[in-house]
């Protein structure tokens, strides 16, 4: 539902679950002009059962259950696969490259995302260079995940939130590690790390390194936040 700020009202609702209320907004810049317009809109069914899935899959992955993770976003992909015409979400390329993180040897995702039309959003299309890099590194290729690396974060510009999500996800471990204060310490399947620029996974490696190498007994965690899980 949206709540009016400031914003000029255009249309409200007749009916449905919020009669009255505004439906298309518009919101004037007062410094240096442009707009900013907002429409309320009832997501489809498919795309509610795609975003609940993918849901799902984030909070597995922050679990560090990499598997459940998987199913969950390929579940959301599923949904969208049903509905010509659903949008390009970035789950589609999150789901291929945490697959292929997973499950390199398997080039089913990522080749469905190479061909799909979803690549007409960025955020896929960096998917499809940050999951080349990982098969690049595992294949010996450093120079090339390298360069695959960097043409992911071209790919997504000034998107800083979206590139580190998905640098991260290639760090992502593909067994159980060590943890620490709930948070992931990314030793194992380390894509590209050791060759790549600054920048790849070093948010998550550089943060846990305190704990990376801490054995899962009840080791006390930098800042006495807890046990090892």
């Amino acid at each position: 539902m949206i709540r009016v700020q400031g914003a000029q009202v255009l249309a409200r609702f007749g009916g449905g679950v919020f009669p009255g209320e505004p439906a298309i907004t518009v919101q004037e810049n007062a410094e240096g002009g442009g707009r900013a317009w907002y429409i309320g809109t009832v997501p489809d069914p498919t795309n509610l059962r795609s975003a609940r899935a993918a849901v799902d899959g984030f909070a597995a992955w922050l679990a560090h259950d990499l598997v459940a993770a998987v199913a969950g976003l390929g579940e959301s992909v599923a949904q969208l696969r049903e509905n010509a015409a659903a949008n390009p979400a970035p789950v589609w390329g999150q789901w291929a490259l945490l697959a292929t993180v997973l499950h390199p040897d398997n080039p089913a995702p990522l080749t469905e995302l190479r061909g799909s039309d979803v690549l007409v959003q960025s955020s896929n299309r960096a998917a499809v260079h940050y999951a080349e890099a990982v098969l690049a590194h595992r294949g010996g290729r450093p120079d090339a995940a390298t360069d695959l690396l960097l043409r992911g974060d071209a790919a997504l510009g000034g998107r800083t939130f979206e590139r580190l999500l998905l640098r991260c996800w290639p760090s992502t471990p593909t067994t159980r590690p060590n943890h620490c204060c709930g948070r992931r310490s990314p030793v194992a399947t380390p894509a590209a790390r050791s060759s790549s620029p600054a920048g790849v996974g070093s948010g998550c490696a550089a943060r846990d390194s305190p704990c990376r190498d801490r054995p899962v007994a009840a080791t006390p965690c930098p800042n006495d936040c807890g046990p090892a899980a």
